[in-house]
């Protein structure tokens, strides 16, 4: 791997588009050598024994070699190939190879409301900045490419190098934290998290029958356990029963259809999923004092938290 690394200009348009990168490059530290290497300008120079912040989000990924991480929400971990780990704006930390071993890693820095709209909704948290993603062949790819547009600095790379930075940040975290064992359940109020890989099941079944008027039953017998159970173990997860997180999923379509589009009304009830308008009468007036029509009057183009 070369050693190679850029800062770049930020215009305004660039910042425009929600997401924008700063500096990107690729590291390569030979066994012995010193860390971190020099000409980087402030503040991203650092010295391991005061470390640093940035004012930037920042991934790296490192593909050969082993090191430490520290940081004050992780504290220190340890990092071998196939780990990559973020850094927050703001949040003090450090990291460095082993002498003896040296690394090889590529990193990215990058601004913008998309990235600071994610971390506000959990997907990724200063908590859990150290992630094992493996020896998957996207995220070096992608880093390769970033690189490669960086250094060629084409027409529009700007905006190409923030789809490869999203692209990034959906395999490291899609690899760092696998869908079929976790599930991130947002609301108004909270963010939930699901580890139980049964209950992850059994949300993605109610959340992806987009149209189709399930019940509890259709959701047991598509999983390896008895509805007792799962109850159990979906409230235990969720603090609610199933047929709640149905009703749930079906308001929450509802409410997005009614306020963001011109559907017809019975074909706002057969989309969210209610067995019938009727239905979808009913838990409007509980949950809202409103019919459906009568919601979309007052909400329509407001963008209104589902109830």
């Amino acid at each position: 791997m070369e050693h190679y690394f850029r800062y770049i200009p930020v215009r305004p348009r660039d910042e425009c588009w929600g997401l924008y990168v700063t500096a990107a490059g690729s590291t390569s530290i030979p066994p012995g050598a010193p860390y971190p290497p020099p000409g980087h300008p402030k503040p991203y120079g650092f010295s391991w024994s005061r470390g640093r912040t940035l004012p930037d989000y920042q991934v790296s990924c490192v593909v050969r070699g082993e090191g430490t991480f520290e940081s004050k929400p992780t504290g220190a971990r340890q990092i071998v190939p196939g780990t990559c780990f973020m850094v927050f704006p703001g949040v003090w930390h450090r990291y460095r190879p082993l002498r003896k071993v040296g690394w090889d890693s590529y990193w990215i820095s990058f601004r913008g409301e998309v990235v600071d709209r994610l971390a506000a909704q959990g997907f990724f948290s200063p908590e859990h900045a150290v992630l094992s993603v493996g020896f998957g062949e996207v995220v070096p790819a992608t880093f390769e490419r970033l690189v490669a547009r960086v250094r060629r600095q084409e027409e529009g790379f700007s905006h190409l190098i923030a789809a490869d930075t999203l692209e990034i940040l959906a395999a490291v975290l899609t690899a760092g934290k696998p869908e079929s064992q976790e599930v991130v359940m947002q609301g108004p109020l909270a963010v939930k998290t699901v580890t139980d890989p049964i209950v992850a099941d059994a949300v993605r079944l109610i959340w992806g029958q987009s149209g189709e008027a399930i019940n509890v039953e259709d959701i047991v017998r598509r999983l390896p356990l008895t509805r007792r159970s799962l109850e159990r173990r979906f409230r235990k997860e969720l603090g609610l029963s199933i047929h709640e997180e149905i009703h749930r999923c079906r308001m929450d379509r509802a409410v997005r259809l009614l306020t963001c589009t011109d559907l017809l009304i019975k074909n706002v009830a057969g989309v969210a999923g209610f067995p019938s308008v009727d239905a979808m009468e009913t838990a409007f007036r509980r949950a809202h004092g409103a019919s459906p029509s009568e919601y979309r009057e007052r909400y329509q183009h407001d963008s209104p938290q589902p109830g």
